[in-house]
């Protein structure tokens, strides 16, 4: 990955970064242009990202995710999330979709790959939870 990272143009690099809302603060090189993508590739965590990069609903979310301790780990594939679970799932589902655009039917199928569960018998806790958080 490292090689075909390197074959890009700096201006694809800082795209890619902004796209993920990468904190590149300080980095003016390419190569901590890219060593800043594939860290966050190699092992994405919130705390490498800009606080305020991809609107309210991003930073929101963002904040709720780094201050929360990691107790409450998400289930094996195949086995039914709890709440808390599921609303852990919402923070993040919210910072990678423009809510404008996404549909209970889209969080349901997105959720659903995720924990390898059926969650239409969720769907109505799901909305109440994307209502909550936006």
């Amino acid at each position: 990955m490292s090689a075909k990272a390197n074959k890009l143009k700096v201006p694809e690099v800082r795209m890619l970064c902004d796209l993920f809302v990468l904190d590149r603060t300080g980095i003016s090189d390419k190569d901590g242009l890219v060593n800043c993508l594939l860290r966050f590739l190699g092992s994405p965590n919130l705390k490498l990202c800009k606080g305020g990069g991809g609107g309210k609903n991003t930073t929101k979310a963002a904040i709720s995710l780094t201050n929360k301790e990691e107790d409450d780990e998400l289930p094996e594939r195949g086995t039914m999330p709890d709440t808390g679970q599921l609303r852990k799932w919402t923070k993040a589902y919210i910072c990678c979709f423009n809510m404008e655009k996404v549909t209970i039917k889209h969080a349901l199928e997105i959720a659903g790959d995720k924990f390898g569960v059926d969650l239409s018998s969720k769907k109505s806790e799901l909305k109440d939870l994307l209502t909550e958080e936006m």
